[in-house]
C-alpha cells in the first residue's frame, strides 16, 4: 500500500505547468460559463460544456431580468469591494499613520475579505425583503433540510423496492473503474492544488494529499456524503476569501456543522444568481492570459500540450483533458529517448567517422540508431569505420547490449570497425558481464581513432594499453578513464 502511494505520488509528478496552466485556465472558463445561467435565471441547461453554452445562448431570451440585476449587480460589487483588500497605503516617510487611520484601514480590509460573505447576506436580505411583500421575482435557493444525515455503515447492496442489486453485480460492473475513477480524481485533485500552490507559494506533497483524500472518503463514507475530492472551484472562492492555512477547513467545517443544525431556514433565501456571481468572480481570474505568449518566447513546442489540454477540457471535460495533457507531456519527454540526435564531431583523422548520441542508449532507439549510424557512416558507397561517443550513455539494458552486438556484426559484414569512446564506468561494467565478442573500447576519443587508423584488431603490440574481455574484445587505456 506504501508504495502503491509512493507510486501515485511519483506518477503526479510528471503533470508539467503547461497542463496546470490549460486544465486550470479551461476549467476556470467551464465553471463561470456553467454560472452564467444562475446570472440569467436560465433553468434546465446540460452540464456538458458544448451543449451548455448551446442552450445557454439558445435560451438568452428567456432571461429573467431580476436574477439579472442581481446577478451583474453582485458581481459588480465583488469586483470593487476585493480591490480594498489590496490597497497599497502610500504614507510620506517619516509619518506614521494615527489609531484612527489604522482602524479604518482595517476596516476597509475586513470589507474587501468578506466580499462573499457580505455580497451573499445582502442578496438574502434583499429577497426576504421582496418576498415579504409578496414580490417573488428572483430564484432563490429553496428549502434545504436541516441536521446531518445518520451515521451508518455504507451500503453495499441497492434495492429498489422489487429487486436488489448484490454486492458482486455493482463490483462487476463497475469494473476498471476502481482504478480510473480514483486516479482521475487524485490526478485533478493534484492539478487543482498545484495551481494554486504556485499562486499562493506554498509546498504540496502528492503522496499525502492522496492519503488524506482517501481518509475524508473512508469516513464521509459513513454519512452519506458525496464522494470527496478537489473542488476547483470552492478552492478559488478560499483563495479569494483570503485564506492561507488548513486551519480554513476546520472553520468551515465547524460553520457548516452549525449552519446545518440552525441556520438552513434561512438558506432558501440566498438567490441563486448572487451565489453565481461569487463563483464567477473567483474562478474567472485563474484564467491565465499571459502563458502563451511566455511559451511562444521561450519555448514554442510547450504550446502543444497547453493548447490540447485547453481544448479537450472543455470539449471533453477536464478530468479527462488533464489526462489527456499528461499523455501528450510524457511522449513529448519520451520522444527525444526515441529519436537522440547524432550528430558528427569534427576529427583530423582521415577516413574515420566520430559521431555522439546525444540522449542515451535506450531500448526505443535502438533500431534508429543503427540505422542512422549505417546512413551517416555511407559515403560514395563505401562504409568508413565509427568512433562512437559513449559519454551521454549513463545507462544500459539488455536491448542496449543487443544493439551494441548488432553494430559491431553490421560493421564487420561492410568491412569496417566500430569503437566505443567515453563510456561510463557503471555502463562498462555491464559491458564487462555480457562479454560482448569483439567488443573495442577506449577512453578517448582520440585513442579511438588511432586504433582504427593503426587497423587494430584484435591484439595491439604494447600488452599495457590492452586488457581482454571474453573472447578477442580489446579495452584501451580505459584504466585512466575510471
Amino acid at each position: 500500500m506504501i508504495f502503491f502511494v509512493q507510486f501515485l505520488g511519483i506518477l503526479v509528478n510528471f503533470i508539467s505547468h503547461p497542463v496546470i496552466n490549460a486544465f486550470t485556465s479551461a476549467a476556470a472558463i467551464r465553471i463561470a460559463f456553467g454560472q452564467v445561467k444562475g446570472i440569467l435565471g436560465l433553468k434546465n441547461i446540460p452540464r456538458d460544456f458544448l451543449d451548455m453554452v448551446y442552450e445557454t445562448f439558445k435560451h438568452i431570451p428567456k432571461t429573467n431580468v431580476w436574477d439579472l440585476t442581481m446577478g451583474l449587480s453582485s458581481l459588480v460589487l465583488l469586483i470593487l469591494m476585493k480591490k480594498l483588500r489590496v490597497i497599497q497605503w502610500k504614507d510620506d516617510p517619516g509619518t506614521t499613520p494615527s489609531r484612527c487611520v489604522k482602524v479604518a484601514r482595517y476596516i476597509l480590509w475586513l470589507v474587501g475579505t468578506s466580499a462573499n460573505a457580505i455580497v451573499v447576506i445582502s442578496a438574502s436580505g434583499i429577497v426576504a425583503i421582496l418576498l415579504s411583500y409578496d414580490v417573488d421575482k428572483l430564484t432563490i435557493t429553496g428549502h434545504i433540510k436541516s441536521g446531518l444525515p445518520p451515521v451508518k455503515v455504507p451500503a453495499f447492496s441497492v434495492s429498489d423496492g422489487n429487486t436488489t442489486i448484490s454486492t458482486s453485480e455493482i463490483f462487476t460492473g463497475i469494473g476498471a473503474g476502481f482504478i480510473i475513477v480514483p486516479l482521475l480524481g487524485l490526478v485533478e485533485l493534484i492539478a487543482i492544488a498545484k495551481a494554486f500552490s504556485r499562486r499562493n507559494n506554498y509546498k504540496i506533497y502528492p503522496s499525502q494529499e492522496l492519503i488524506a483524500i482517501g481518509i475524508a472518503n473512508i469516513v464521509s463514507s459513513f454519512f452519506s456524503s458525496y464522494p470527496v475530492t478537489g473542488s476547483f472551484s470552492r478552492t478559488a472562492v478560499n483563495s479569494q476569501s483570503g485564506v492561507r492555512t488548513p486551519a480554513s477547513g476546520i472553520v468551515t467545517g465547524a460553520i457548516i456543522l452549525l449552519a446545518l443544525q440552525v441556520l438552513t431556514p434561512l438558506f432558501k433565501y440566498i438567490p441563486k444568481s448572487a451565489l453565481a456571481a461569487v463563483i464567477i468572480s473567483a474562478v474567472i481570474q485563474m484564467v491565465d492570459y499571459e502563458i502563451p505568449r511566455t511559451l511562444w518566447r521561450v519555448k514554442k513546442l510547450d504550446l502543444i500540450p497547453l493548447v490540447i489540454t485547453f481544448i479537450s477540457s472543455l470539449a471533453v471535460g477536464i478530468e479527462y483533458g488533464i489526462i489527456i495533457g499528461v499523455g501528450i507531456s510524457l511522449i513529448m519527454l519520451l520522444y527525444p529517448m526515441a529519436r537522440p540526435k547524432i550528430k558528427t564531431v569534427p576529427t583530423d583523422a582521415n577516413n574515420i567517422l566520430v559521431l555522439k548520441i546525444n540522449h542515451g542508449l535506450n531500448f526505443p532507439a535502438v533500431d534508429f540508431i543503427l540505422e542512422e549510424m549505417e546512413r551517416l557512416s555511407e559515403k560514395d558507397g563505401r562504409y568508413q569505420s565509427v568512433v562512437l561517443d559513449c559519454s551521454h550513455i549513463s545507462e544500459i539494458d539488455f536491448s542496449s547490449i543487443q544493439c551494441i552486438k548488432e553494430m559491431i556484426v553490421e560493421f564487420a559484414r561492410r568491412d569496417s570497425k566500430i569503437v566505443f569512446a567515453c563510456i561510463t564506468e557503471k555502463v562498462f561494467r555491464y559491458i564487462e558481464y555480457a562479454e560482448i565478442n569483439d567488443l573495442v573500447v577506449s577512453a578517448t576519443i582520440k585513442d579511438g581513432c588511432r586504433i582504427l587508423q593503426d587497423e587494430l584488431k584484435k591484439e595491439l603490440q604494447n600488452g599495457e594499453l590492452s586488457h581482454t574481455l571474453g573472447e578477442a574484445t580489446v579495452i584501451v587505456d580505459i584504466s585512466s578513464h575510471l
